[in-house]
Parts: C-alpha cells; structure tokens; sequence
C-alpha cells in the first residue's frame, strides 16, 4: 500500500470532523431509513491504526501502519410482537509495511424473534462469516513470513452456523425452560497444505431451566452435549473427533437497577474417538457480572474456564481459563471512556505450551455530532511461553470516525 492512501484516510477522517455547516440540518434527521417494514441503519467508517509488531514475534518485530474502512447495513422489522433482523458489515484494510498482509472481511447474519402466544418464544437464526485470520495469529502463531511460501498471505475461512432456540415461559414465570440446537462449521480455504487439517463442524444441543427463587433472581440449571468433527487427520494420523458433555448450575439476578449477572458452574467431559487421546475432565464456570453505581458508569467483571479446538498439529486442545475487568463511564451526552483488562491461561494437552496473556487498553469516543463519533484506541499485549517463538509483546494505537444516519 502507498503512502498516500494512508494520507487519504487521514484525510477523510479530518474532513468528516471539519464539517460543522452539515450539524444542524443533519442533527434533526431521523436516525434510519424506512424501507416496506424495515428500519434500515446504514453507517461507514473509516480508521488509522499502527502496530510496531504486526507479526506477533518475539524479535525483529516488523511494524506497519494500517488503514481500514468499515461498512454497514442493520435491517430491523416488527411487526406485532415479532422482531426480525438482518445485518451485514464490511471490513477493508491496507497495510504500509507488506500489501500481502491487506484484507477483505465480510459477515452476514439473519435473525428472527416470534412470540408464540404470551408464554412461548421462538428464536432462529445464522450467520455467514468470510474472514481472515493475519499472519502470526490464529494458525500461523509463532511464525512469521519468512517460513516460506506456506505463509505468503494470510489464512482465510468461511465460517457459517444456524440455531434455534425455543423457550417456554418468561422472566414473570415461576419456572422457565429454553431449548437451543445449533451447529457451526469452519473451512479454511487458503494456504490448504497447512490449514485444511483445522477445518472442522461443531453441533450442539442445549437444555436449560430456570426456576425463579426471587422476584428477580433465578436458579438455573443446563446441560449442553457438543459435537466436533475434522474433515481430515492431521499428519500424526491421530484423529481429533470429539464429544463434550457439559453440566452447570448457577444463578442470573437482575437484583437492583445497579446490580445484575449470571454466574454458573459444574462439570465439563470430554472425550476423544481415538483412545490414545487423553481427553479432559474438570470444573467449568462462567461468570458475567455489571455493577452501575450510576446509570452513566458501568464496571463489567466476567471469568471463564472452557477447552478450545488447538490451533497447531501436536496440541490435543487448549484448556482456556479467562479473566477480565473493564470501566465504562459517559463524561457527559458526547464523551465515554472505556478502560479493560484481560488475562488469559492457555495450557496446551499434549504439547509443552502454557502461555500467559494480558491485554489492557483505553478508549475514548466522543460523539461530535449525532451521525458522527470520533474514536481513540490504545493496546498493550503480552504473551509470555515456555516456547521462545510464541512469545510477543505489541503497542497499537489507532484513531477512526463512524457516520451513521
């Protein structure tokens, strides 16, 4: 990428802030378009970001500024008690260092929300995910470009999934039962000597049951069975089929206007078709809280314990124990600052990877007018391994501005 695209993104942002003789007139429109029954929001971005190591390395860190464009489309209808919605959202970037590294995301998704008499709802929806995962992330962790032709661009997917969801009563009911089937599959679609081995289907079936213990503030309790097939063995002729069985209680309150989460805990199994897997048994939780001491100013503590699907060919998979905080607080009706925390335990089974992650980062958005938020961003990761080529540390800073009708 040139230079001077960089320039023109810049650019377009400054002449998106100097344009004070379009505020009032725009100020007044309405917020969407009208379309038969639908409400269309369409909104465009466009922002600036650097990275001083795009690669993710642990020496000879490679830096690059980088300018991305969004796009977006919301459609909304509802008619009587239904909701239906379809969205898709664009994203473009360019690289100054290497114009391999450019990309082209798309994500489409369709939702629909039907009241069923006043005591059943019906859910259903899917999604269609074209995207990419950089060079040095995902499947091509701990390697940068110059392991060769394998690794000329970035690796590339097309994810896709549906699910369903029928509950039987609401948050007013004594009791409360919610049935999900859902499935979701991964291809990778590039780079296919080394990525076809990770393309995968996941279906699940969930059943969950809330029972109201106070006037707001519920018992719950799940069991969820995961299904997950590869297409293809990896090179060690293992194969990595697996079944996982999950089972939790726990509790969802909404006890004040200031206080409301769900936390849950139980038993997660999880075994292989191929015996010489050892599988995973062990405690899984989830928990999500948000405390308002004002309806301005939110603090969000969330912590987690699932396996994930491993992303190189000796890891069986990846017992993933996360952990974050954040602040948000609105300053005034144009100015929010956002400040977080995350932390992160992967332990690799089958490989000597146990990696420690840490994230904190700043945002501050101040909304100029009501189409248009101008936004400051800066990052700080840190990933420390037993394995000297999987460890990184990378500074991001990145400005942008967002129109929306």
């Amino acid at each position: 990428m040139k230079i001077q695209n960089l320039l023109v993104n810049v650019g377009l942002i400054l002449a998106a802030i100097g344009m004070p003789a379009l505020a009032a007139g725009l100020e007044s429109q309405a917020a969407d378009v009208k379309l038969g029954l639908f409400a269309l929001t369409p909104s465009v971005g466009a922002e600036v970001k650097h990275d001083d190591n795009i690669y993710t390395t642990n020496s000879s860190e490679v830096s690059s500024w980088i300018t991305a464009e969004t796009i977006s489309v919301n459609a909304v209808a509802e008619p009587s008690r239904h909701r239906i919605e379809f969205e898709y959202a664009g994203e473009f970037g360019q690289y100054s260092e290497n114009s391999d590294d450019n990309f082209s995301d798309h994500t489409f998704t369709a939702n629909g929300s039907f009241a069923i008499g006043r005591r059943v709802h019906f859910d259903v929806g899917g999604f269609l995910d074209m995207g990419h995962q950089a060079r040095g992330s995902g499947l091509s962790a701990g390697r940068s470009p110059d392991f060769g032709a394998l690794l000329n661009e970035p690796d590339e997917f097309d994810s896709q999934g549906l699910r369903s969801t029928l509950t039987i009563g609401n948050e007013d009911s004594r009791g409360r039962l919610k049935i999900q089937l859902g499935i979701r599959d991964i291809e990778f679609t590039n780079n296919r000597e080394r990525t076809r081995i990770f393309s995968r289907d996941r279906s699940y079936s969930d059943v969950a049951y809330y029972h109201r213990i106070l006037p707001r503030t519920s018992f719950v309790i799940d069991a969820r069975l995961t299904d997950i097939e590869y297409e293809e063995e990896r090179a060690l002729g293992h194969e990595r089929d697996s079944q996982e069985e999950r089972y939790r209680v726990g509790l969802t309150w909404k006890a004040t206007a200031k206080t409301s989460g769900s936390m849950r805990v139980g038993y997660l199994d999880k075994e292989f078709d191929d015996g010489d897997l050892s599988g995973f048994s062990g405690i899984s939780w989830e928990l999500n809280v948000r405390w308002s001491p004002r309806t301005y100013s939110h603090i969000d503590v969330n912590t987690s314990r699932e396996p994930d699907e491993p992303t190189d060919g000796l890891t069986e998979f990846v017992d993933r124990k996360s952990y974050g905080i954040g602040w948000t607080h609105a300053w005034s009706d144009r100015l929010e600052t956002s400040i977080s925390a995350e932390f992160r335990n992967d332990e690799f089974q089958g490989s000597p990877r146990d990696e420690d992650y840490v994230d904190y980062a700043l945002q501050v958005s101040y909304r100029i007018w009501r189409w248009l938020t101008l936004e400051l961003r800066g990052e700080v990761a840190d990933l420390t391994s037993p394995l000297d080529r999987f460890e990184y540390a990378a500074n991001r800073f990145s400005i942008g501005a967002k129109l929306t009708l």
